[in-house]
């Protein structure tokens, strides 16, 4: 699968670290790369400058535009937290399937 654009990265990005008081940014790497099911390939995959990696510079510009909307947080580097306004607009999971 290809790298999705960053605000295909939006949801499954407040899901991932919801429901916790504090997500380290690896581990919300780690569950996003499970979650759009992307090869090794996939994640050498560099933005046409050649400076970065798609996958760090999408994910990158989702949080950055969902920290600018108050939906999350980042009291330290390199860790996320949902807001109270982030788990209202974030209203049912998708990283995990329904319990039947």
């Amino acid at each position: 699968m290809a790298i999705p654009d960053f605000q295909t990265f939006m949801r499954p990005l407040l899901e991932a670290i919801d429901n916790l008081p504090e997500q380290e940014l690896k581990t919300v790497k780690a569950k996003l790369i499970q979650y759009f099911k992307l090869s090794e390939d996939d994640l050498r995959e560099k933005i046409p400058s050649g400076r970065a990696f798609l996958f760090d510079n999408r994910l990158g510009w989702a949080n950055t535009y969902l920290k600018k909307a108050g939906l999350i947080n980042s009291n330290r580097r390199a860790f996320l937290e949902i807001t109270e306004n982030g788990h209202k607009c974030n209203p049912s999971p998708i990283l995990t399937p329904p319990v039947i």
